[in-house]
C-alpha cells in the first residue's frame, strides 16, 4: 500500500512511535473513506467497537443531522472526542449546540461527508502515516481553508502605510493552492526554489531601500511583545531570531536537537547559539 511513518513521529504523552494496532485502526478508517467515494454515499457515520451508546442516541444523533445539514460545505462532524484544549469552543452559527471543534483525540464516533472523504484522501495520509486521531484534527483546523487574506492585507496597509517609509506588497490572486511537496515532511526542490526567490525578492527591495536590517517573519507567527525588533537590533548580530512558543505545546522556531534543546524546556533566558533559526529571523 506504500505505507511510510511519519519521520520522528513520537507521541507527546507518551514517548513512543506507533503501535501497530495505531497502524490498522488508521487503515481501517481509511478504506471507509476509500468505500464511501467508490459507492458515491453522501455522508457516513463511523462508529468504532468501543463505543457506548446513551439513551436516545438515534434521537439525539438525528437532531444533530438536521441542524449541521444547514450549514453550507461542512465536511466532518464528531459524535464523540476528548477535547485536549480545555478552552471555550465557538457555536456554530445556524446551530444550537454544535461548535467548532479544537483540538481533540479520539474517533469513537463521527460523521463525515463524501467531499469530507475525498479531502482526506487527497493529502495521501500513507505517506506519512500518524494515528488517526491525530490526523484529523490536524486536516479539520488547517487544511482547505479559504479567506479573504488578500483583500484584509490591502485594507491593513490603507490604514498603516502612512506609519511606514515604504510598502510594497505582491500578489497573485489567481494562486489559491500550492502543491510543492510529497508530503508534509520533505520539501521538493520547487518548494525551496519558490521560498528562495522570495526572500531573494525581499532582499533586493531592501537594497534599493537602503535598508539596514530585513525581518522575515512568516504569516503564522505572532509577536506578543511590541520591543522585539528593538531588542533584535540593539544585538547587532549577522542573523538572530526571537524565540517562539506556540500555546498547544512547547515549540521554538530554531533547530537544535543537541543540549540547546533545553532552552525551551527550562524556558532559559537569555541569547543563545543554535544550528538553524527559520520563521522569524532578522
Amino acid at each position: 500500500m506504500g505505507i511510510k511513518y511519519l519521520w520522528e513521529y513520537e507521541d507527546i504523552y507518551y514517548p513512543r512511535q506507533m503501535k501497530t494496532g495505531e497502524v490498522g485502526c488508521f487503515l481501517s478508517h481509511y478504506k471507509i473513506w476509500e468505500q464511501m467515494i467508490e459507492r458515491g454515499e453522501k455522508e457516513v457515520l463511523v462508529l468504532e467497537d468501543d463505543v457506548k451508546f446513551e439513551p436516545n442516541f438515534i434521537t439525539n444523533a438525528m437532531h444533530i443531522l438536521k441542524q449541521i445539514r444547514e450549514v453550507p460545505n461542512w465536511d466532518f462532524l464528531y459524535f464523540s472526542r476528548e477535547d485536549v484544549q480545555f478552552s471555550k469552543e465557538i457555536i456554530v452559527p445556524g446551530t444550537e449546540n454544535i461548535v467548532y471543534a479544537e483540538y481533540s483525540y479520539w474517533t469513537v464516533g463521527y460523521v463525515i461527508t463524501r467531499e469530507g472523504a475525498k479531502k482526506l484522501i487527497n493529502s495521501k495520509p500513507l505517506e506519512y502515516l500518524l494515528p488517526v486521531d491525530e490526523y484529523l484534527p490536524i486536516m479539520i483546523r488547517s487544511d482547505h481553508n479559504e479567506d479573504d487574506s488578500i483583500a484584509i492585507t490591502k485594507l491593513w496597509l490603507k490604514r498603516v502605510e502612512p506609519l511606514y517609509h515604504n510598502v510594497d506588497f505582491a500578489f497573485d490572486e489567481s494562486q489559491k493552492t500550492f502543491y510543492f511537496s510529497k508530503n508534509r515532511v520533505h520539501w521538493s526542490n520547487d518548494r525551496f526554489a519558490h521560498i528562495i526567490s522570495l526572500k531573494e525578492e525581499a532582499f533586493q527591495f531592501a537594497r534599493r531601500s537602503s535598508t539596514d536590517f530585513v525581518f522575515f517573519c512568516d504569516v503564522d507567527v505572532l509577536l506578543t511583545n511590541p520591543k522585539t525588533l528593538d531588542i533584535l537590533i540593539k544585538l547587532n548580530l549577522p542573523i538572530v531570531s526571537p524565540m517562539l512558543i506556540s500555546a498547544n505545546h512547547l515549540y521554538s522556531n530554531f533547530w537544535a536537537l543537541e543540549e540547546e534543546y533545553t532552552i525551551i524546556m527550562s524556558q532559559g533566558v537569555g541569547e543563545f547559539k543554535v544550528s538553524m533559526v527559520h520563521s522569524a529571523v532578522l
